[in-house]
């Protein structure tokens, strides 16, 4: 090939190739990585408890100050054990051996008075004589809303409700050393208890009404009271119903089997 003609054939290999440069499209610019987002963190987990959560402290159970009283069934003497008397659920007697007159009781299904008399930590307290429950002689009614008038103000409407010069007659004595200057304010059931060999006893066959055999109570809270003395304004021996009378207590738990 002679001179002129290598040099047209270069030149055209030349043009090709820029030709084919310009028809190839540059290529594109690499897109910048995208941006992480954070992810959340879960939140922490507390450790597992080894020890069960502690329940809040519960109230105390009264003291029962059972010493004065005891069951009788089946023909044997039933004695208190940590307050509790256990008896059948039957037919059964409580006899009082405390010596005083006028036994009476307050049954109730919950121990709301026997807490409060063992709150006040006396062992006599006044009371009415008009509280006395009228009930069969064997049935033994059930009441709750029993408890202690304290506040002057309270005391002062209690002995209005009595009659006149109570008021200012319960002061007077209560200003004596050893007067307690509480006023118990509870029905009291008395008219079933009889006199029998030196003691007082209570034959029981009903409660509230039914029959100690069809009832279903697990226990009931029984204090019981015997009057130390009676009095009234200008202390003139008979006050009939009105009497303030002075009552030592007891406490106790009635448990069936």
């Amino acid at each position: 090939m002679t001179p002129r003609r290598i040099g047209m054939a270069g030149l055209l290999g030349g043009l090709l190739l820029l030709a084919s440069c310009a028809e190839t499209p540059p290529p594109e610019p690499e897109a910048p990585p995208p941006v992480s987002q954070p992810q959340p963190q879960p939140l922490p987990v507390p450790p597992r408890q080894s020890q069960p959560v502690p329940l809040p402290p519960q109230s105390s159970a009264p003291t029962l100050h059972c010493d004065q009283l005891l069951a009788r069934q089946d023909g044997r003497d039933i004695r208190p054990v940590g307050g509790t008397l256990t008896v059948a659920r039957r037919a059964f007697s409580l006899v009082y051996t405390g010596g005083l007159s006028g036994p009476a009781l307050h049954v109730s299904a919950f121990p709301t008075l026997a807490e409060m008399l063992d709150k006040a930590g006396r062992s006599e307290l006044w009371g009415s004589a008009d509280e006395i429950l009228i009930h069969d002689p064997d049935d033994l009614p059930l009441r709750d809303g029993a408890g202690l008038v304290e506040e002057p103000e309270q005391l002062d409407l209690y002995l209005e409700g009595m009659g006149e010069g109570y008021g200012a007659f319960f002061r007077v004595m209560t200003a004596l050393d050893g007067e307690p200057a509480a006023l118990l304010s509870a029905p009291r059931a008395g008219m079933g208890f009889a006199p029998e060999n030196g003691r007082q006893v209570q034959k029981v066959r009903g409660l509230g009404g039914v029959a100690v055999e069809k009832t279903r109570f697990r226990q009931l809270y029984l204090t019981y009271f015997g009057t130390v003395r009676r009095a009234g304004p200008g202390n003139k021996g008979n006050f009939g119903s009105r009497a303030l009378i002075r009552l030592a207590w007891g406490s106790c738990r009635l448990a069936f089997r």
